[in-house]
């Protein structure tokens, strides 16, 4: 039997490694805040034209609901092209 395992009641048992490596925890910090804040900014590109409309339809001479269609004609392209480049 080699040195590197010992068996027991509970079978083989690897020898212990001593300390656990705080490497991964240093990758686990960003685990939450980095999808968090790429979720905000998604939803703030998203969301930041609805307060324009009304002034996009005084300049533009034409009349709110028209001018609201940018919302969906742009995020309807922009969750298709996610959704077929995601890989």
């Amino acid at each position: 039997m080699s040195h590197a395992t010992r068996v027991g009641a509970a079978g083989p048992q690897l020898p212990d490694a001593g300390p656990a490596s705080d490497t991964g925890a240093a990758g686990g910090r960003w685990l939450l805040p980095v999808p968090v804040a790429a979720a905000f900014l998604v939803f703030a590109q998203a969301f930041m034209v609805a307060p324009l409309i009304p002034r996009l339809a005084q300049v533009f001479g034409a009349d709110t609901a028209t001018v609201g269609l940018a919302v969906p004609a742009y995020l309807l392209p922009y969750g298709l092209a996610t959704l077929v480049t995601w890989r």
